[in-house]
């Protein structure tokens, strides 16, 4: 499936580098992106090609501009507002360039024009793999564990968190306010839009190095999505973003364990060593068997993890953990996946 293009011409040279670094340590954004300060070779390049989004200065828009061939123009604004302006909608220059891309997309997806479908000889199979982290004692160190494996990955590929745990309190972990969260990608998802994957990025956050798609206040509020449209989602994420792993904080999977545990290509489970925690594992691995799914035994990594360095207050919660010896168990488990 072919990527939408952005372009992005600004004369100002400091900000165009700073843009292009921004993606290029992103990774995981579902565009090919181009940035331009030279106004003949931007004019060149979008008449050669063919690109999706102009992203274009105030101080550089011109009548000559808004007639080149693009689906969508979207003013970088000088002033703090945002929304439609006479003709074209507005974003503010100098916010983050997350919150720059974010506004983008989400101005886009509100107006993108169906593609055609896609034949089966462009199909492409998703390059991404995906890493389940589960405990039946549900133990707290399951979260910390996930969050420390996706930090560790994020170093050297992009990587995508998600937590289906019933309340993961990410929002109190992290200290933000989600305004999009799982339930705006999977509303758009459900409405058939051909765009899907530009709800994505607007509801995507980064903690460190680690991007996560924030949780619902209560994975009640998801029990009614079919396991179905949960494989569409991974999907889509294999096909329309440079995601190499998504970390799955399972929790129950939202009463869909089975189906979640056989989609991992890894499944690691945190135990301890006290005795209702072992019974707890026997009594997951017998539920295996009655379930005749006997192949996800060796998907399975039991790890032993050490609770008593874990970080003491919830600043930096997620980076500190790399620093803890349950990081260093998730860097020697990252070298295996």
């Amino acid at each position: 499936m072919r990527r939408k293009i952005m372009v992005l011409f600004d004369p100002e040279t400091e900000y165009a580098v700073r843009f292009m670094e921004y993606i290029s340590r992103k990774g995981s954004i579902p565009l090919e992106v181009h940035v331009f300060t030279d106004f003949n070779q931007v004019k060149a390049y979008i008449a050669g090609g063919r690109a999706d989004i102009l992203l274009v200065s105030e101080r550089v828009m011109s009548d000559e501009i808004s007639g080149w061939p693009v689906e969508r123009i979207i003013i970088l604004s000088e002033k703090a507002v945002q929304g439609t302006g006479d003709r074209y909608p507005h974003i503010y220059k100098y916010q983050s360039s997350n919150d720059v891309v974010r506004e983008v997309m989400a101005f886009y997806g509100s107006a993108a024009t169906p593609e055609r479908e896609k034949t089966s000889d462009e199909a492409v199979k998703p390059d991404l793999r995906i890493l389940g982290v589960y405990s039946p004692a549900h133990s707290g160190l399951t979260s910390s564990f996930a969050l420390a494996l996706g930090q560790v990955l994020a170093r050297r590929s992009p990587v995508l968190y998600m937590n289906f745990e019933d309340f993961s309190g990410l929002s109190g972990l992290f200290h933000e306010n989600f305004e999009e969260n799982i339930s705006d990608i999977l509303y758009s998802m459900r409405q058939g839009e051909k765009d899907a994957a530009a709800s994505i990025i607007p509801a995507v956050r980064r903690v460190g190095e680690l991007d996560y798609i924030p949780p619902c206040l209560s994975g009640q509020e998801l029990h009614g999505i079919s396991f179905k449209e949960w494989e569409k989602l991974f999907d889509l994420l294999g096909q329309e973003t440079g995601y190499e792993y998504l970390v799955l904080d399972l929790g129950d999977g939202l009463g869909l364990l089975r189906d979640f545990l056989e989609s991992c290509d890894r499944i690691f489970m945190p135990a301890a060593e006290d005795i209702p925690e072992k019974v707890r594992m026997d009594a997951f691995e017998s539920w295996i068997d009655q379930c005749g799914i006997p192949k996800i035994r060796e998907k399975i990594r039991v790890l032993r993890l050490p609770p008593e360095d874990l970080p003491k207050n919830r600043d930096r919660y997620a980076e500190q953990l790399v620093w803890t010896g349950l990081g260093r168990i998730a860097a020697r488990v990252a070298d295996d996946v």
